[in-house]
């Protein structure tokens, strides 16, 4: 009876191993960057972006708040997504999705001024 309890021991021991072995890894093992939930939007077509775009490397902004940057303009799956965040935000999708714009995690914020007043209080 005694080696049956050691076997068994030693089959959990295993078990319990292996189970940390397969353990799916974290989402930044996997090269998965999820650091942050604020996303900029914007278009290399636009001036305001460009103003926003000016305050960002005046100030190191990108080296002291850590956010995503997806561009619309010639990425469809960013303008998709910038119109699902719209909707949550309950904006109504225009004919025209403005640029710049901010998701904060919380909230949404539109124009160079809202955005860059955002990032002031961040750095």
């Amino acid at each position: 009876m005694g080696r049956n309890i050691y076997f068994v021991l030693l089959i959990l021991v295993i078990m319990i191993a292996a189970g940390f072995f397969f353990m799916p890894k974290s989402s930044s093992e996997k090269g998965v960057q999820n650091k942050t939930q604020i996303i900029y939007f914007y278009s290399t077509r636009c001036p305001h972006c460009k103003n926003v775009k000016t305050f960002f490397a005046n100030n190191d902004v990108r080296s002291k708040v850590v956010f995503d940057e997806k561009e619309i303009s010639q990425n469809r799956d960013n303008l998709i997504q910038l119109v699902k965040i719209r909707k949550r935000c309950r904006l109504p999708v225009e004919k025209y999705i403005s640029v710049p714009f901010l998701w904060t995690g919380s909230e949404c914020l539109i124009g160079d001024q809202n955005i860059i007043k955002f990032f002031k209080e961040k750095i």
